[in-house]
């Protein structure tokens, strides 16, 4: 149940009007600056949501702890939502282990639900199991110069016709299935960002319903999987960036999404580090294994001929990279590719 009050400008505010370790607040602003207290100590409670809020949260340490699916901020339409020099650690879990858990079944630091969020200079922390940092569902999400480090899943994840941008962000040891994870029909921007060491999977991860994202100028490095992966509808656009170390390879870009994903200035070094994966086939069906089989690729928009291209341009892109397609068979004749 959601309570109503005018404001809240205190630490005190916060633990007065939470029950049970859980503050639900509707229709009121909250403006909070951690450095105006006398004593800025870390707010530790199990989850806080706030609907129709007008917020501002400055120098603000809020841990959240106590409650399966809790959130350190749940935010539902919320405008204008200012974030910045707060510390954000979840350490909540996350009952639903899918990839594509329903929303009252995701822990994480925030949430924002048809919200507005401006987030600044902000460290984000989700030891919790299945703990995410950002997630946007239909929201707009804006961060800069901040820092997600060690979530247990994605550190952000875009949903549902949201847009996301990150500046200056850096991302490291944060899980699932893309450290950064765009589905359902989002956009995500990423511009002069680091982010490196997902430990069961892909950097960045676009699929579903025509999801977008926009690489420029970052940097994806030492991923279990592949710095980049997409499929089912992904696409995007990748410019400038570097990609190192990856177990499975710098692209995962699976079937007919190699027609809607555009690559162009970007390094690859030290490709395949997981001595498995340079004997067997990808984890997701490699483009030039689709393209070269030629099965089903006119029934997804993709001429033969224009298959035979992308097939030539990957080919002299993974030359380029010192990279040796000898495990890439075709399904039927079990033919070797020839480089």
């Amino acid at each position: 149940m959601f309570t109503s009050v005018d404001v809240i400008k205190s630490i005190a505010g916060i633990y007065r009007f939470a029950k049970d370790g859980v503050l639900r607040l509707e229709n009121c602003e909250v403006d909070l600056d951690g450095s105006q207290e006398v004593e800025n100590k870390p707010i530790h409670i199990k989850n806080i949501s706030l609907r129709n809020c007008k917020v501002s949260l400055k120098n603000v340490d809020l841990c959240s702890e106590g409650l399966a699916d809790g959130k350190c901020l749940d935010l539902q339409n919320c405008q204008a939502v200012l974030l910045q020099n707060c510390t954000f650690t979840c350490k909540n879990s996350g009952t639903d282990k899918s990839p594509y858990p329903k929303r009252q079944h995701s822990s994480c630091c925030v949430y924002a639900l048809n919200s507005e969020v401006e987030m600044r200079d902000c460290k984000l922390f989700a030891p919790g199991l299945e703990g995410r940092g950002c997630i946007a569902e239909k929201s707009k999400l804006q961060i800069s110069n901040s820092t997600f480090q060690g979530t247990n899943n994605s550190a952000v994840w875009a949903k549902f016709a949201s847009l996301v941008y990150l500046k200056g962000v850096h991302i490291e040891d944060c899980g699932g299935y893309g450290a950064i994870y765009c589905t359902n029909g989002a956009s995500i921007s990423v511009e002069s960002c680091e982010q490196e060491a997902n430990p069961r999977g892909c950097g960045v991860f676009v699929l579903h319903e025509q999801s977008r994202v926009n690489l420029n100028n970052s940097s994806f490095n030492r991923n279990k999987w592949s710095g980049f992966g997409c499929r089912w509808s992904g696409g995007g656009v990748i410019t400038n960036c570097s990609y190192d170390s990856n177990g499975q390879g710098a692209w995962a870009i699976r079937k007919s999404t190699i027609k809607d994903v555009i690559r162009e200035n970007n390094k690859v070094t030290n490709d395949f580090t997981d001595e498995e994966m340079k004997n067997v086939a990808f984890l997701f069906v490699d483009p030039l294994n689709t393209a070269v089989v030629e099965r089903g690729l006119t029934s997804r928009g993709l001429s033969v001929e224009r298959a035979r291209e992308l097939v030539d341009g990957e080919r002299r892109m993974r030359e380029a990279t010192r990279y040796d397609a000898k495990f890439l068979y075709s399904k039927e004749g079990g033919r070797k590719l020839d480089k």
